[in-house]
This record gives C-alpha cells, structure tokens and sequence, in this order.
C-alpha cells in the first residue's frame, strides 16, 4: 500500500494528471468558443441554415432533467394553441407553424437546459451566449444598412428596410429590432470598461474582455446612429429608459463619483464615435430625417391602436381579428394584442402565464448577484424586450428573434437555478 501511495504521489503522476487538467482546460474554452461562433451565426439570420445551427447548438449542449417541466409545457401549449388559431384562420401554413414551433421551443431549451457550470468563466459564459446572439442580430442590421446606405440611397428617406438574404423589401422595424439587444449591452459595457485599469492590458485575457467591451460600445453607438437615418425612434426611447434604470440601480449599488466616471467614459466614447461616423455618413441629410421623424415627439398612431386592440379581446376573442385598415398597419403594434387578433385569448392566456412563471427567478437573480456588470446586462436587456413586446409585433416581425427573447427567459431561469444550487454570491 505504501508503494501504491509512493506511486501515486510521484512527480510524474502530479504531473501527468496536472497535463490532462489543461487539456480538458483547453477542450472546454474550444467548445464554448465554437458555440459563441455558432450563435453569432444563428443571429445572422440566415434562411434554413441558422435553424440548422440553432438545432445542433440544442442537440449539443442542452442536457434535458427532469426541471423546467411546467415551464416548457406552459410553452408548447401557447405555441400550439396559438399557431394552429393562425392555420384555422388561413394566415399560416401547417408546415410553417410546425417549423416557427420547433425554432421557438428548441431557443427556450438550449437557454434553459445548457449546463453552463460546465463550460469555462461560469457564470459569465451564460451571459457571453447572449451577447453572441446579439452580435449576430447586429452584424446583420450593420451590413443591411451599409448595403442600403451605399446601392439605395433613395430608400432611406423612406424608411425602408432591404432583407440581404432574400433582397426582398420591407418596413425598418426588423433593423430597428436587431439592434436593440447590443444598445441594451452598451451601458453595462460602459460601466465595466470604466472600472479597468491601464495596467490591466497586460493580461491577455483582460485584453479580450477590454476588445470585447470596446466593440459592444461601438456596436450600440452605430445601432443608434443607424436608427436615426432611418428615423426609428423606439431604440432610442428604450436606450433612455434603460439608461434611467440603470442610473437608479447605480445609485443604490455604488457612490456617486463611479457613477460621474460611467457617464464620463459613455459620453467621450460616444463623441468619438460619432465624429468618426461623420466622415462616412452624411450628417446634414441625418439631421434633417431626423428632425422630421422625431419633432413629433412621443406621438404615435400606436395609441389608437392598442384601444383599438383592447376591444378587439371583446369582438374576436377566438382570433381572427383585422387591424381597422384606415390606420395603414397590419398589426396592433403589442405582443399580447397581437396575439389575440392572430389566435385569441387562450394563447394569450398561456403566455401571460409563461410568463410570469419567470418573474421570480429574474428578481432572485438581481437579488442574490452582487456583480453589477451582469445585474445591469439582464436589466437593461429585460427592458429592451419588454420595450419591444409592448411596441412591436415581435413574434409576427421575426420568429428568430422572439426565438431569441425565449433563450433570454431561458437563460434566466438557468441561471437562476443554478446560483441556488451552487450559493457563490
């Protein structure tokens, strides 16, 4: 037994086991590496071959337990129910509601089910995930922009938005959408950035984290600056909003000068930014659509459209229910009015539920975390959908992207469980 002991205790045991540890170091930070790839790739949205990732990405990482139960069946019944009211009603095909449920059920279990504990820079990886997703969305919108921007100029005054895989035309809400979740990112990236010190570029991995931040700013900044060509005003009224919030948060969180040291960084980053975008944009035909976009304020033909969606509960509470076409839209402009008009109010009532199947684990989260960069990040990125469920016909705009709101959720949920178990903040 003492040799056994001698034997096991040796130099070159220690060392071979110190060996296999880094490799399964290295094993591990290459497979979260090709799945941050592989959900930038699925935020591009790329007809067929994103959903194709997006499954592998499910058949790869998720592990199915027997949690989230109720939560997966809440939503199945809501897709179900709400997408064979669209078949019955003709607004949808069998095969394309089977395929919208696939997508949308197989994003809430990888968010949900993904042990992340067992990938490398827990439980950052969970929130890098999101941050891939939304870098995918965003390189999408820049490069459909700067293809509009430079072959079309003539459409931007009419705010109109150029699919560049399908090259089919449309309305700018899905550019305005994609580019919600990187400005939702860009303040906590302010406010992380903030708190780096010179002497820390030293350390590569600091160095990928300072990179990483910088080009969340940069991507938020030209997300804004896209929008305003484009006179879309939700980002910009979601970005001060998420803006106050965090603010708020801060002031309970931190002292005041931290607080005048993010602002400071946000605002010099930010004119860099733009002065360089200046050379490249046309700033005076910038600053005239905007003006003409955003002199209105706050009014918005969306108000006479949610009355309008609320009466609609009453008059079609079984789906198929039409927008007054006078109003020159399609939609009711809201995720739950939305809803109803499509399907009625038995999905709507499944997805309230869904819902607020998640409300307690996104507070717990907030709670029990003490780290203000992923505090901010959910916050900020919560804000952001909830802005866009309130405003948009989100699920109808862009199955991907509500595909994506469900990770999120999912994400959360995980994540939440998991800071239970594990008790490390």
């Amino acid at each position: 037994m003492q040799d056994n002991m001698m034997i096991s205790n040796s130099p070159d045991s220690i060392s071979l086991e110190r060996r296999l540890i880094i490799r399964e170091g290295i094993a591990s930070k290459i497979k979260l590496s090709i799945c941050l790839a592989a959900l930038v790739f699925v935020g591009l949205t790329v007809p067929k071959y994103s959903v194709i990732v997006l499954f592998l990405l499910v058949f790869l990482l998720a592990r199915p337990k027997a949690l989230f139960l109720k939560e997966n069946l809440t939503l199945f019944l809501f897709l179900v129910t709400y997408y064979a009211m669209t078949v019955f009603h003709g607004e949808q095909e069998t095969l394309r509601a089977f395929y919208n449920i696939l997508i949308i059920q197989s994003a809430y279990v990888l968010g949900v089910y993904t042990d992340w504990r067992e990938l490398p820079y827990w439980p950052y990886n969970s929130l890098l995930a999101l941050i891939a997703f939304s870098l995918g969305f965003f390189f999408n919108s820049f490069y459909t922009f700067q293809y509009i921007y430079s072959n079309y100029p003539f459409l931007i005054g009419t705010r109109t938005y150029i699919n560049i895989w399908t090259n089919e035309l449309g309305s700018p809400l899905a550019l305005a959408t994609f580019t919600i979740p990187v400005i939702m990112f860009a303040l906590p990236s302010i406010y992380l950035l903030s708190k780096f010190r010179f002497r820390m570029i030293i350390n590569y991995r600091h160095l990928f984290i300072i990179s990483l931040l910088i080009l969340l700013i940069l991507s938020g900044v030209l997300s804004l600056i896209m929008n305003a060509v484009l006179a879309n005003r939700t980002p910009f009224i979601v970005f001060i909003l998420s803006s106050i919030t965090a603010i708020i948060y801060l002031f309970f969180r931190q002292n005041l000068s931290e607080n005048i040291k993010m602002t400071l960084a946000g605002l010099i980053i930010t004119v860099i930014i733009i002065s360089i975008s200046s050379h490249y944009y046309d700033i005076d035909m910038i600053y005239g659509l905007v003006k003409l976009r955003f002199e209105a304020g706050i009014e918005t033909s969306r108000y006479d459209l949610w009355i309008q969606g609320f009466y609609n509960i009453f008059e079609n509470p079984f789906g198929g229910g039409q927008v007054d076409v006078s109003m020159g839209e399609y939609w009711f402009h809201n995720l739950w009015l939305d809803i109803v008009r499509a399907s009625g109010i038995v999905p709507l009532l499944f997805m309230l539920i869904f819902q607020g199947q998640h409300v307690r684990s996104i507070s717990l989260i907030i709670k029990r975390n003490k780290d203000n960069f992923i505090n901010l990040s959910i916050i900020s990125l919560l804000i952001g959908v909830l802005s866009l469920y309130l405003a948009e016909p989100i699920l109808e705009a862009s199955v991907i992207f509500f595909a994506f709101t469900m990770f999120f959720v999912g994400s959360l949920k995980n994540m939440d469980h998991a800071i239970s178990e594990a008790s490390i903040f």
